[in-house]
Order: C-alpha cells, then sequence, then structure tokens
C-alpha cells in the first residue's frame, strides 16, 4: 500500500486529508519491467552478436555484447569513433553505399559484409543488418546487428572444396569410363600390330634397311599402348599386379636410366632412408611414376638445375588427414622428388593432375604424365601433396601406406634377353580372330605346340578329343557365351593339372565382374609384347598347380 497526507482547511478548522492507495499492481508492473531488463542484458551478454547503434554519421553511440570476444576491443574504445575508421579499405566504398541507402529511406533494412581490424591487427569478416530507426524516439539512429562469420565462410570454403573434389571424382569417372569403352578393341588391334611387328622383326637381318621402319613402328604402338595405360591408370581401370616392395630397391634400379633421361646438366641427387619400411605397390607402375616426374623435372630446369629423390618413414597424423581427406593416419612411406626448376602458379597447380591438361608447348607432352602418377597414387592407397611458386621449384611428396610384410627380392631379367621357351601344349581360346592367330604365332615360334578355339565351346571340344595333356589354357576372360573364368573351372575339372593364364584388353572393372581378377589368379593384359609373353606362359607352366 502507498500513504500520503496533506493538510486542508475545511470550513475554517484545519485538518488532513490522507489518501491510502493499493499499489500491487504497480509493483508488479515495475518488477517485470526489471526482470525483462534483467533478461535482456542477460541475452545481449551471451548473444553471439554484436548489438550497436550509429547515428546518421556511422558514429557509434552504442555498443553491447561480445566485443572484447571478437574483436579485442573494451566498449568504450569504439564508442563516440566512426563505425568506419575500422573497416578493411577495400570494404569501406560498399559499406558506406548500404549506410547512405538506409538513413535515406525510414525503416528500411539492409545487409552488408566487411572485414575490421581486431585490436591485435588482423582482419576480421563480420556481416551487420542494421534498421533505420532515426525517426523513433529513444533510438534515433541505425541498429546493427553484428556478427562474427569467419566459420561460415570456413564452410563455404569447405564445401567449395569438396563440390571441387566431387567434380573431380566425377571428371576421372567420366574419362575412365571413356577409357574403358575403347580399351579393349583399341588393345586388341595393338595386339595384333605390335605381334606382326616382332614376328617381322625377328625374320629380317638387322641390317635390312626395312628393320629400321619396323622399329619405328614398334615404338609408336608402344607409345600408343601407353596413352592407353595411362588413361586408364588415371582412371583407376588399369589392371595392377601389387607387389610387396623397398621403394629403395626400385629407386636404385632406375638411377642409371633416370641420369641419361634428365640430362648432364642436371645433377641427381639421391637420400634413401636406411630403414625404410615396406609398401604394396605395382612396381613396374610405381617406376613409370618416378620416370614421369622426373621427366616433368627436366622439362621444368631447361637451363639446367638439380633435382632430388628422397625416401623416408613417416607417421599421418588427424591434421594431416583434414587437410588431405583421401588420407588415413598411420604409418606411411614418403618419398620426395624436387627440383629447382621455374616451378608453376596456384591456377596450373591446381590442374595439373587433368588428363590432358598441359603447359607445355605442342608436341611436347600428351598431359597424362602427371594423370598417371595421380591414378598409381590413388590405387596404392597412398595421397599425393604438391608444392610449388614459380621460380622456387616444385615438390612432389607421395605417401603411401607401410605393410608390415618384408619387401620381396624382385628377379630382374634384362630387356632383349633371350625369351623363355617351352614345348607344352597349349590351348589359345581368343574370339578376335587377328589377336588369335598372331599370338598362336608368337607361342609356336616360341616352340610350344598350340591349339586354337574361338569360343568356350569349341575349347572343351578340342579338350576332350586331346588324347595327350595340355599344359596351359591360354583364354581370353570377355567372350561371348562362355567367359573365361567359366572355361577354366569346366577344363580343370576334368584336367586337373592344367595351368590357367588369362587375358584381356578389358578394364579392371570388367575383369572383376566375370569373377577373374583374384590373387592366386596369373593374368597377362593386352597388348602384350613377344617378351612379356614368354615370361608369363613360362612362369606360369613352371608353378605349381593351386
Amino acid at each position: 500500500m502507498s500513504f500520503s497526507a496533506s493538510s486542508v482547511s475545511v470550513g475554517g478548522e484545519p485538518g488532513w486529508l490522507s489518501v491510502l492507495t493499493d499499489i500491487t499492481a504497480l509493483r508488479e508492473a515495475e518488477k517485470a519491467v526489471c526482470e525483462n531488463e534483467r533478461r535482456l542484458k542477460l541475452l545481449v551478454k551471451n548473444s553471439s552478436d554484436i548489438l550497436c547503434v550509429v547515428n546518421a554519421d556511422g558514429v557509434l553511440v552504442s555498443l553491447r555484447g561480445p566485443i572484447q570476444r571478437i574483436l579485442g576491443y573494451e566498449p568504450d574504445e569504439l564508442i563516440g569513433r566512426s563505425a568506419f575508421e575500422l573497416i578493411h579499405p577495400e570494404d569501406l566504398p560498399a559499406v558506406r553505399q548500404v549506410l547512405e541507402e538506409l538513413v535515406r529511406t525510414p525503416g528500411a533494412a539492409r545487409r552488408s559484409e566487411y572485414r575490421y581490424r581486431h585490436r591485435q591487427g588482423k582482419w576480421v569478416p563480420m556481416q551487420a543488418w542494421g534498421t533505420n530507426r532515426l525517426d523513433e524516439q529513444g533510438i534515433e539512429g541505425i541498429v546493427l546487428n553484428v556478427r562474427d562469420i569467419t566459420e561460415r565462410l570456413e564452410a563455404e570454403r569447405e564445401h567449395g572444396r569438396l563440390q571441387e573434389q566431387l567434380q573431380q571424382a566425377m571428371k576421372m569417372e567420366a574419362i575412365g569410363r571413356l577409357a574403358g569403352g575403347v580399351a579393349h578393341d583399341f588393345n586388341n588391334l595393338l595386339t595384333a600390330i605390335s605381334g606382326n611387328l616382332e614376328l617381322a622383326k625377328l625374320d629380317l637381318d638387322p641390317s635390312d634397311p626395312l628393320h629400321q621402319y619396323l622399329v619405328e613402328a614398334s615404338s609408336a604402338a608402344r607409345s600408343a599402348a601407353e596413352l592407353t595405360r595411362q588413361l586408364l591408370t588415371f582412371s583407376r581401370r588399369q589392371i595392377v599386379e601389387p607387389r610387396i616392395v623397398n621403394l629403395n630397391e626400385l629407386l636404385g634400379d632406375l638411377r642409371k636410366m633416370l641420369t641419361r633421361l634428365i640430362g648432364e646438366d642436371i645433377s641427381l641427387d639421391t637420400t634413401l632412408a636406411a630403414d625404410l619400411g615396406s609398401v604394396r605397390v605395382d612396381p613396374g607402375q610405381f617406376q613409370q611414376l618416378v620416370v614421369n616426374l622426373c621427366v616433368n623435372a627436366r622439362d621444368a630446369m631447361p637451363d639446367g638445375g638439380k633435382l632430388e629423390i628422397e625416401t623416408g618413414n613417416v607417421d599421418i597424423d588427424q591434421s594431416f588427414c583434414h587437410l588431405h581427406p583421401d588420407a588415413r593416419p598411420g604409418r606411411h612411406v614418403r618419398i620426395t622428388v624436387s627440383d629447382t626448376g621455374h616451378g608453376m602458379s596456384e591456377e596450373v597447380r591446381q590442374r595439373i593432375f587433368e588428363p590432358f591438361f598441359t603447359t607445355k608447348e605442342e608436341g611436347r607432352g600428351t598431359g597424362l604424365g602427371l594423370a598417371m602418377v595421380f591414378g598409381v597414387v590413388k590405387q596404392a592407397g597412398g595421397v599425393i601433396d604438391v608444392y610449388s611458386e614459380v621460380g622456387m621449384g616444385t615438390t612432389f611428396r607421395i605417401y603411401l601406406p607401410r605393410v608390415e610384410e618384408l619387401a620381396e627380392h624382385l628377379a630382374r631379367v634384362p630387356f632383349g634377353a633371350n625369351l623363355p621357351r617351352g614345348h607344352e601344349v597349349v590351348l589359345l581360346v581368343e574370339d578376335n580372330a587377328s589377336v588369335r592367330e598372331i599370338s598362336a604365332a608368337m607361342l609356336k615360334r616360341l616352340g610350344y605346340r598350340v591349339l586354337t578355339a574361338a569360343n568356350g565351346d569349341e575349347a572343351i571340344l578340342i579338350a576332350e578329343k586331346r588324347g595327350e595333356p595340355v599344359g596351359l589354357l591360354l583364354t581370353d576372360v570377355v567372350m561371348p557365351g562362355m567367359n573365361g573364368r567359366e572355361l577354366a573351372e569346366r577344363l580343370q575339372k576334368c584336367h586337373p593339372k592344367i595351368q590357367v593364364l588369362f587375358t584381356s584388353g578389358y578394364t579392371e572393372d570388367m575383369i572383376v565382374r566375370r569373377g577373374v581378377k583374384d590373387e592366386v589368379m596369373h593374368y597377362i593384359g593386352k597388348p602384350y609384347s613377344m617378351q612379356t609373353l614368354a615370361e608369363k606362359v613360362r612362369l606360369v607352366l613352371d608353378a605349381k598347380p593351386a
């Protein structure tokens, strides 16, 4: 209750006038106002937004919220100063324009984004929503809700990076499908072309003028086959034969060739870790990877320079995986290839693994070398990192998962050595007539007795009529009717000692769908040379039956 009294005169007599008022409702209203103010202050205190009011000239007249946490200032340090004073110069014209539009239109709302200088000097990205309240009594200013958008911009960048990765993966898939679609027919053609050229060279004296033409044609056929392999490797559809190897051994085998490849004006330094761990990779593909990187380095140093190759063991942690989403934490082997060449810009670096992208002049590159490198690394479960600056050289770092098994000792057969020969019976099953004829001719030249069939049914009839056991079934995987795997299973029932060698010009996914590719089966991809065929056939025949 509220009590008040005052003196009065009634009929000439003095007296008192007393007033007793029930103020319960007033007290409740005051209490509600105080509670609302407390809640408002609490909301402002815990808000992630900075709440401020500026006048028509952009001067800060009121400031609340997490100013110190976001910008490092106390509110008193900013009140009375121009809001434009600490805005990044590049963003200032746009922000001034937004304020001018707000001032001209009562009640209008506008948004702007800009960078604001932190007390420590760094630039903080901010977003402000402004509303014109100049005509409202008690406010008379532009009310701004300002927030730090650092996390949002980082999320947008991450989203953009993931989108780029997705587009790159889709591009790779499309190229892989294209390559796989033409690989089969192309590889069959190259098998026939290469085989005929090799047989012709064997029948021609090296001094004959025609011999050199055959050598050049064979070289062109190998180049065509390499283009197909590079496309398939980039798309990760190439058939690989991974081994447990020590990269130091592979690099040691390459050193002499690399020295000749890069020329005398480029020095080659190798630093190979003595305790290097083992990795699981296709040896031939890895050596081609190194050659491609060294060729690129050589081309980047036309006036000479230094090429360094280094190996070592590393542990990949979560921070590295965050920067390289394809990586997995754990023990890895790293190979580093660095040059002192002209380097590359960031725009070029972003595109170097794209197939057919090249900065070399016409006729000096296909744009598939680094695409092949990318594919080999991905097939081996690794990651590749590239650092380069214009005029400062380039460094490639490749990380391959380390395995616990001991590295195999790789047997070396010099190119051009005497071809392994034999006398066993080989059943050759191939639906392409040209490939069948040239493969049979090469096998006969190697001393084998050859039976040929165009399909699985024909092969079974031949095997059943054959009194003498068949030593080897060399069969195409993908054929009309019965495929190679089905044929092999049927023949092995009646000829349990028969060895099987599969071949195909198709890509890995097609081979896997036919149920052929696994660790214990022998495979030779098309196109194959006479030397490769001779070595593979002898290897399979000398192996113990599974």
